[in-house]
């Protein structure tokens, strides 16, 4: 049986063509799977309805994922029920249904069942103070009766030396005669003084109590302790087991773990701890840490903080790979699953320091590795590298990636092909979107957007984007990885020199040192990327157990199933011995060692400069002063890859810095080798400007491009080793050189010799004309209008008192926060914990009046009559009043449908109540954990939005509904502020081509290219009323060749926008040039503004090419 972290067989050994037609129409394993947000009323019906919509966009699975809104109640009967349902509909549809092992994150909380167990299972810490005499005396008086582990209290006498440092440190066991207030001491330098006044530690073991609401009235767990963990084993694995056990396999595959961790959310003067702790740090490193606890903390004269600091966060990295990591995927491993998902802040030094120990020891036991990557960018390359570098040690072809969330609704395709490819040049191919929402109803949908479902007017698209993403997972899982430099990972380094926890703490301060070290690592780890010398990292925690040195040919230094020809070692002040051991041996049989200044003294904590002296007599190491030295080392001692040059005509433009260094371009690339074929694939990271390159390849061989928008495989060349070629904008390439169908492989030419390359493709296009509007535009999709200010009376107020002109109109936002505190409900609780009286809560009987308002002025334009319905989330459950006139829901006069977005989204037609001027819209419920909630309404319907404050003065943002012209123009650029400033749709704008061309029979090629877009989701071009080309990403240019035989085709470009400007957020100071967008950034706060921020989205301009 195929396992989930292996990929069916393809490769050389299957022949060309079997590659072909598996990269064409990639099978599940290749294809995305996004979160599924289950976040209602779960029924097997509405999972498997869902389940054929993912299926009809091309992904090929789906993660069962409890989040924010949950009526149906974890984990039971009903749960149950939905998860087999999707196990079912997996089956039925050939697609993975992959479990998730918590309720929101992070796991092993288990929804609040584990820490409610008992309080060895919740979650620990070490809370740390200076303190005077008095308050010592305290401490070790209460200490005397608190003597269980996780509830003792630590007390040390300090001295302080004048530097700010220690010199000297004692534990205090009790109350001693010596123990007084510091008085009559002699004349000390201020710094001493204050010091004196805080000449004791107080350190106390602490258990985190209940009551958080993102635990469900909980609290997190200890996850250094194997009882929590079993714990959780048993309420959610073992609970999954024996529900769908029997589908676990190829389409029930693996689990998900989210951001397991040891650290948050513990207060800040509080660091991470366990009752056994100490034992079992006397028991790895022969010492006791409680002699030494003060070290942890302060630097010390006469010994080395480091050694300490180091063995300690050591041991919360080996208590957490042992009483976590390691049971979890053996249970995995005996049930036939996968463990999959990512660890908390894997993404620096300190935070992986000081969340999970290191972040590349606990992939090695992850089936399928993963990791995350929030945001709308292409930042931290290092993750990407941790995880992918673990795969290629332990032979894993599977790498996840939780991708897009908080990238906010308006995130393009191109944007998302942007991110995924900078994911697959860095061997991550698992596309794990963030995320698809099951219902949208209130705070459902501001759950860190974007919400990539059916709601989405980009929805009947978004398979463009998942065959492309299949085929580049396809493409960069062929063969093994060919990466033969090894980059040695400081994380060691950062324990020697990381604090714990203290109050009063500048932690900015304090981590200060080891931020520095991360800056130079990622100065080495860019200067690597950007010269293409592509590597992996090694972690020395799996050094120490997969580490070799292979001598039978070429000297390797071997990691698990991965050999390495040459070694870099970053700057670090610090190396375990093991790591040393091993890089002696390696450069005493030859192999390259390259070492960055300033070459480090300590070893496994302490000061051993012998033993570094030992590694600097060998010839084959260098010691370099920079990374340039560095790249200047390697290209004497380890051959390239593939070298990525400017072509000719763009050294000058590399030079003028418009588009990067003069020496470096911003190409990546994943190479990977399946006997004498080669895999390559290339991406551009510069979203801006194009890149005309050269590319050198180390062999000649008969060269193909691969397209990953069609499928199609197309043969350059034989005996080829260059090629020049250029990016688009966050443009990529995939290419194979393949050796095994050429009489002999010659290498190739020497510097500056060109050799063979495919000749241009003809230019087809003479001439350009430009259309650059207005243009005949057609609204595919009602529009709207979003109320969301309103007055708002609740309790008692909705039956005694009127709403009038004097209640103030606040945003709906504000009075959300008010009316959830008043029903003693929290935002980020289940509502099936107050379902099911686990905690308490307030029915509350809640009025809202919604002004709006609107005009009948059509200022002489043919318009069409107002259509108007209302949409509001659970409708049916409210007692709705237009101008004070009552609505009788679902009778023949009022009839309710749901709406496209959401069947819990509700649509009246109210027509015939709109009025001109000031309108009224009261809706009468009452609020409780099933809904319906205090949100934004809207308005649906056939009408444009304008904006004019001094005739609406009293209108929020000036906006007013207005008739829309049966003939709607829309000039260049963005379309919100002609009439459509909410629009959530696609707009078809037709293209006069007759008027600036008479005849286009007389052409002999003919095609469009969209100029500067004013900002789209994708376009999709249409000719005589056939959709002929759908544009997800640069270059915006379609050949229209074979469409316009006829004279004067239609030419239309339908501009698919996003939710963005419906859902929000709307009120945020930043727009949108968030780089974060989650469900504070729909709140109150700093960041508010009562104006609105929309997105723009619109046609700026069109070229005609003409041949």
């Amino acid at each position: 049986m195929q396992r989930a972290n292996e990929l069916p067989a393809g490769g050389a050994k299957a022949g060309i063509a079997g590659v072909e037609e598996g990269f064409r129409s990639p099978g599940k394993e290749y294809r995305p799977a996004p979160f599924w947000s289950w976040n209602g009323k779960m029924t097997p019906e509405r999972v498997k309805q869902q389940a054929r919509l993912l299926h009809e966009q091309g992904f090929g699975g789906y993660f069962m994922h409890s989040r924010i809104g949950l009526i149906t109640p974890y984990l039971d009967r009903e749960w149950m029920a939905a998860i087999a349902a999707g196990a079912e509909a997996a089956r039925e549809l050939d697609m993975e249904a992959w479990l998730y092992d918590e309720d929101k994150w992070p796991s092993g909380f288990a929804g609040g069942i584990v820490p409610a167990l008992s309080p060895e299972c919740r979650q620990h810490g070490l809370r740390s103070r200076l303190a005077g005499a008095s308050q010592a005396r305290t401490a070790l008086a209460a200490g005397q009766h608190r003597e269980t582990p996780g509830e003792r209290i630590f007390v040390y006498e300090l001295q302080w030396s004048g530097a700010g440092r220690l010199s000297g440190y004692r534990r205090v066991n009790r109350i001693e005669p010596g123990l007084h207030e510091e008085e009559g001491q002699q004349e000390a330098a201020p710094e001493q003084k204050e010091n004196a006044q805080k000449r004791f530690l107080i350190s106390e073991e602490f258990t985190m109590p209940e009551g958080d609401e993102w635990y469900n009235g909980e609290c997190y767990v200890d996850l250094l302790d194997a009882r929590a963990t079993r714990a959780f084993l048993e309420a959610t694995h073992e609970a999954y087991r024996r529900a769908v056990g029997g589908e676990f396999g190829p389409h029930l595959p693996g689990i998900f773990t989210d951001e397991p961790n040891f650290r948050w959310p513990l207060p800040p003067d509080a660091s991470p701890w366990t009752p056994a702790l100490p034992r079992v740090f006397q028991e790895l490193h022969g010492f006791d840490l409680l002699d030494h606890l003060p070290l942890l903390f302060f630097e010390f004269e006469g010994e080395a903080a480091s050694r300490v600091r180091y063995r300690y966060w050591q041991t919360l990295l080996h208590l957490f790979l042992t009483n976590f990591t390691i049971p979890y995927s053996r249970w995995c491993e005996q049930h036939g699953i996968a463990m999959t998902g990512h660890y908390l802040e894997e993404d620096s030094l300190v935070s992986q320091a000081t969340c999970i120990g290191a972040a590349m020891p606990h992939y090695v036991y992850q089936q399928v590795p993963g990791i995350d990557h929030l945001g709308r960018n292409i930042n931290n390359p290092w993750t990407l590298k941790q995880v992918s570098s673990v795969a290629h040690q332990t032979g894993k072809t599977r790498v996840l990636c939780e991708i897009f969330g908080t990238a906010g609704h308006s995130m393009s395709f191109a944007d998302q092909k942007w991110m995924a490819d900078f994911h697959f040049a860095l061997g991550v191919n698992f596309m794990n979107q963030h995320l698809t929402l099951y219902s949208m109803t209130g705070e459902r949908k501001r759950d860190y957007p974007a919400n990539i479902s059916w709601a989405q007017p980009y929805w009947p698209y978004y398979r463009v984007f998942n065959d492309y993403a299949a085929r580049a997972a396809f493409f960069t899982s062929q063969g093994e990885p060919a990466t033969p430099l090894l980059l040695l990972h400081p994380v060691g380094s950062a324990w020697a020199l990381l604090p714990a926890y203290i109050a009063g703490q500048d932690r900015r301060q304090a981590e200060q040192p080891v931020h520095q070290l991360d800056e130079r690592f990622r100065e080495l780890f860019s200067a690597l990327l950007a010269h293409q010398r592509d590597f992996d990292l090694g972690d020395e925690t799996i050094m120490a157990d997969m580490g070799a040195v292979d001598s039978s040919g070429q000297p390797a230094l071997v990691v698990g199933r991965k050999k390495y020809l040459a070694v870099v070692v970053p700057p670090v002040v610090h190396l375990e011995r093991s790591t040393l051991h091993l890089l002696v041996e390696f450069a005493r049989r030859g192999g390259p060692v390259i070492l960055t200044a300033p070459v480090p003294e300590m070893v496994s904590g302490e000061r051993d400069p012998q033993a570094w002296q030992e590694l600097l007599a060998l010839p084959s190491v260098f010691v370099a002063t920079g990374a340039r030295a560095v790249l200047e080392q390697l290209d004497r001692v380890l051959p390239r890859e593939i070298e990525v040059l400017p072509a000719e005509g763009e050294q000058e433009a590399e030079k003028e810095g418009e588009k990067g260094s003069a020496d470096t371009l911003p190409i990546l690339y994943n190479h990977r080798q399946d006997g004498n074929r080669h895999y390559y694939f290339l991406a551009s990271t510069d979203r801006r400007h194009a890149h005309r390159v050269h590319l050198k390849f180390p062999r000649a061989g008969t060269l193909r491009r691969w397209d990953l928008l069609t499928g199609d495989v197309t043969l350059i060349g034989h005996d080829l080793a260059e090629l020049d070629w250029e990016f688009p904008p966050a443009g990529s390439l995939c290419l194979t050189i393949d050796l095994t169908d050429l009489p002999f492989a010659r290498p190739a030419g020497k510097q500056g010799e060109r050799l063979a390359t495919p000749a241009p493709p003809p230019l087809r296009y003479t001439r350009s004309v430009s259309l650059s509007g207005p243009f005949e535009a057609e609204r595919l999709h009602p529009n709207l209008m979003v109320l969301d200010f309103c007055r708002l009376a609740r309790g008692e107020a909705v039956l005694t008192a009127a709403l009038t002109p004097d209640t103030p109109l606040r945003p709906v936002a504000h009075w959300r926060e008010e009316v959830l505190k008043a029903s003693g409900r929290k935002a980020m609780t289940q509502p099936y914990v107050y379902l099911t009286g686990k905690l308490p809560y307030r029915p509350l009987p809640v009025s809202l009046e919604f002004p709006f308002y609107a005009s009948p002025d059509s200022e002489g334009t043919s318009c069409k009559r107002l259509r108007v319905e209302l949409v509001v989330e659970q409708l049916s459950a409210m007692r709705v009043f237009v101008n004070g006139q009552p609505l009788q829901l679902g009778s023949e006069s009022a009839p309710v449908h749901s709406f496209p977005w959401d069947p819990d989204f509700e649509a009246v037609d109210i027509s015939n109540l709109v009025r001109e001027g000031e309108n009224r819209i009261r809706l009468e419920f009452t609020t409780t954990p099933e809904g319906p909630d205090v949100e934004e309404i809207y308005l649906a319907g056939d009408f444009q939005v304008r904006r004019d404050a001094r005739r609406y003065p009293g209108a929020p943002g000036g906006f007013f509904l207005a008739p829309e012209p049966v003939v709607v123009r829309l000039a260049p650029g963005d379309w919100g502020p002609q009439g459509y400033p909410f629009y959530s749709g696609t707009m078809r704008y037709r293209l006069p081509v007759s008027e600036v061309l008479s005849d286009t029979r007389a052409v002999s090629s003919f095609g469009l290219r969209l100029v500067e877009p004013a900002g789209a989701s994708l376009f999709a071009v249409r000719v005589n009323g056939r959709e002929v080309a759908v544009l997800p990403w640069e270059p915006w240019e379609v050949d229209l060749t074979p469409w316009t035989k006829e004279n004067h085709p239609l030419i239309e470009v339908d501009v698919v926008s996003s939710l963005r400007n419906s859902l929000g957020p709307l009120h945020h100071r930043a727009g949108d040039t968030l780089g974060w967008t989650g469900p504070g950034e729909f709140r109150p706060g700093p960041h508010w503004t009562d104006d609105y921020r929309f997105a723009p989205y619109g046609l700026a301009a069109a070229d005609l090419m003409i041949g």
